[in-house]
């Protein structure tokens, strides 16, 4: 299937093609990250967020603000938590 694709490059291609495709896909001058690359955002995403609820636990477990207020300061900072991953 993969040589029947028209695109040039794909910037997601781990959402769409199989391991074998992405390299069928390379072979007939297709470009694409490998997967460490196309993955490396969501890690880095999810790292960021286990950060913030620890460092944020210790505030709840220390009295300085309750899990309710915990959550929503979560809430709030997930677009920038989400932007600053995909500085790095």
């Amino acid at each position: 299937m993969a040589p029947s694709c028209a695109a040039r490059s794909s910037a997601r291609g781990e959402l769409g093609f199989s391991q074998l495709a992405r390299i069928e896909y390379a072979r007939h001058g297709g470009r694409l990250n490998t997967d460490f690359i196309d993955n490396s955002a969501g890690v880095n995403c999810s790292d960021v967020e286990v950060n913030l609820k620890i460092l944020l636990n210790g505030a709840v477990r220390a009295g300085e603000i309750t899990r309710g207020a915990r959550d929503r300061l979560l809430v709030q900072m997930t677009a920038r938590s989400r932007a600053w991953s995909a500085e790095q």
